[in-house]
């Protein structure tokens, strides 16, 4: 079905398909459910009002997600990608909560090119990436129905980038999705880390990301649905959580095993 809605898609000039992926997100919104089920295991987190650093905002489906789980969290959202920056700044205008920044994060300063896929008329803008081969491996027969690889292409973008220490925010939860980059982005918050000691939800950790946090006390934990609590160890499907055990007492009891 999804491949077959994106061929016939790319045929229909547009700039973004945001608006799409807005409707069909409308029925969890409804529902006040998050985005992924993993986010669930916060409303266990005793700490209801943190500071958050979203790394890779992409639309803005972990800001709801948070807002769904947690009283009144200040969420700084980085995202590189122009598109979806605008969309995020219309979207939160004058929103005191959500802070946008414009800027991907790595392990020092700097600017990169971020690759977009685009097939036929349209760009795929949440699927960009700081890496040419995650943004062209979206671009096969596994997306498209009848792939044409002549309709295919990547647009590049330069994007800014800073670091965790950079962005001189103290933060109490770290969320990261960044298409695996996650060991850049730990890399360049060892300062932070020491001082703030902040929780990470991490996308697909690499093992480089799991060493470097290991080394400053971080345990990985996945969140059990079916339990309805964090399982210390377990090896997870989407999210893992890192916590120190400075963290544990933070959560109810009964909410990790």
């Amino acid at each position: 079905m999804h491949r077959a809605l994106r061929s016939a898609v790319s045929y229909v000039p547009s700039t973004s398909l945001i608006a799409a992926r807005e409707l069909r997100d409308l029925p969890s919104r409804v529902r006040n459910r998050p985005h992924e089920a993993d986010f669930v295991a916060l409303r266990s987190w005793r700490h209801r009002s943190p500071t958050v650093i979203d790394v890779g905002a992409n639309r803005g489906q972990s800001i709801r997600s948070l807002r769904c789980v947690l009283d009144a969290p200040l969420i700084h959202s980085c995202e590189p990608n122009p598109f979806l920056v605008d969309h995020l700044r219309a979207a939160y205008d004058g929103d005191s909560h959500v802070v946008v920044h414009p800027v991907g994060l790595g392990a020092a300063p700097g600017s990169l090119e971020l690759f977009i896929p685009r097939y036929g008329h349209t760009v795929y803008d949440t699927r960009a990436s700081l890496s040419s081969a995650e943004a062209e491996a979206f671009l096969t027969d596994a997306s498209f129905l009848a792939f044409r690889p002549a309709r295919g292409g990547i647009e590049r973008v330069d994007a800014k980038i800073s670091t965790l220490d950079a962005l001189g925010v103290d933060a109490d939860l770290v969320k990261v999705d960044v298409e695996g980059m996650d060991d850049q982005v730990v890399a360049g918050g060892r300062e932070m880390i020491a001082g703030c000691r902040p929780a990470f939800i991490i996308e697909f950790p690499r093992p480089d990301t799991v060493a470097l946090l290991a080394e400053s006390g971080y345990a990985t934990y996945t969140f059990d649905p079916a339990a309805g609590r964090l399982v210390r160890g377990a090896a997870a499907t989407l999210n893992t959580f890192f916590l120190t055990d400075d963290h544990l007492p933070e959560f109810d009891p009964g909410s990790i095993e």
